[in-house]
């Protein structure tokens, strides 16, 4: 009876550490989550930015051969 009690102790005490470590893994997939959108969205921001900087240059580019007469 005694070695009944002590087996289902130890393997509570496993499902408990496996639950702990279930936990930990929730949390970094949870962060890691985070960290995804973060960098989305500034990917995001980056192509935006680059498309400015086309359009711009572009633009400057036009004014430049108006300027210049070229046809």
């Amino acid at each position: 009876m005694n070695n009944t009690y002590t087996e289902i102790l130890r393997a509570l005490g496993r499902i408990e550490g496996q639950l702990v470590e279930i936990q930990k893994l929730s949390e970094e997939i949870r962060r890691l989550s985070e960290r995804v959108n973060k960098l989305e969205i500034w990917q995001s921001w980056l192509k935006g930015g680059w498309a400015l900087l086309v359009a711009a240059y572009l633009y400057i580019s036009r004014q430049a051969l108006k300027l210049s007469n070229i046809p």
